[in-house]
């Protein structure tokens, strides 16, 4: 009886095994699917349950989680390329129109300078105004470069596991 007992219980572990399998293959060819239609959040997802079925199944190094690291990783780093993008398009106008700005107020100025010696109470609120505007685009740029970074990073890291396992495995073929 005892056996008999075993022998379900064996029977659904290979059924879930089967299921986390084929739960993580239709995720790898989901965020396939959508990497190369260019939804690259949808991909990322569809990648990042797939490595983390796998490795909760197999272990984070297992060479069966080698594949979905890999196209994580791939898909992160498009993710960033394509955060990097907006982010730098966004950011170099900016950049331009405050340039444009500092050097309209720097003529501007150097005309009131003329006929004043002094500048007035206003025009230092003005310039303090503008300061604070400079270091509040200062902090949230840093801010977005530390996502970017973060999503970089991560990518490094998934790819970086990705390349260990499947050196690994070359050396495991090539001993036998």
């Amino acid at each position: 009886m005892a056996e008999e007992s075993a022998a379900p219980s064996t029977s659904v572990d290979k059924t879930d095994s089967m299921d986390v399998d084929g739960e993580a293959k239709k995720l790898l060819g989901l965020g396939q699917k959508n990497l190369v239609m260019g939804d690259i959040p949808a991909a990322v997802n569809a990648f990042q349950e797939a490595a983390s079925m796998l490795g909760k199944k197999y272990g984070e190094t297992a060479n069966e989680c080698a594949e979905a690291f890999f196209f994580y990783g791939k898909s992160l780093l498009e993710l960033a390329r394509m955060e990097n993008g907006v982010l730098g398009n966004a950011l170099e106008g900016v950049q331009v129109e405050e340039e444009e700005e500092k050097a309209e107020d720097s003529m501007a100025e150097s005309a009131d300078n003329v006929d004043e010696t002094e500048g007035s109470e206003e025009e230092d609120k003005e310039n303090d105004k503008a300061e604070d505007k400079e270091n509040d685009s200062t902090v949230e740029e840093k801010e977005s470069e530390e996502d970017e970074v973060g999503n970089l990073e991560l990518a490094w890291d998934m790819l970086e596991l990705a390349k260990v396992i499947y050196k690994r495995y070359v050396f495991e073929l090539n001993a036998c």
